[in-house]
């Protein structure tokens, strides 16, 4: 979740029309204040990694991240995990048929 919010806030910002800022931009930017955050960059990350510092479920965790599942899906997936941890062959997204529910 971090790296997301860090990715989102400085490496490929939105702009005021919802799409990413070219990365000459963001080099511009980072030039232009040698590498320090600009103010309002700077608050809009404390509050981000603040609600990020804050979860402390896996339920929570996993809707943070827009993965709306039930308690018996997410149970079902840790122990999927557990029975399947030395079988990399059968990782494909078919084995998963519960994430689809």
């Amino acid at each position: 979740m971090f790296n997301v919010l860090f990715l989102d806030t400085f490496a490929r910002p939105l702009n005021a029309n919802q799409t990413r800022v070219p990365l000459v931009e963001v080099k511009r930017r980072y030039d232009r204040r040698w590498g320090r955050l600009e103010p309002q960059q700077l608050s809009q990350f404390k509050k981000a990694a603040d609600r990020i510092f804050i979860i402390d479920s896996l339920p929570d965790i996993l809707a943070s991240l827009g993965l709306e599942l039930s308690k018996g899906a997410i149970a079902e997936t840790i122990l999927w995990a557990f029975e399947n941890e030395h079988e990399p062959s059968q990782t494909d997204s078919s084995s998963i048929k519960y994430l689809s529910k």
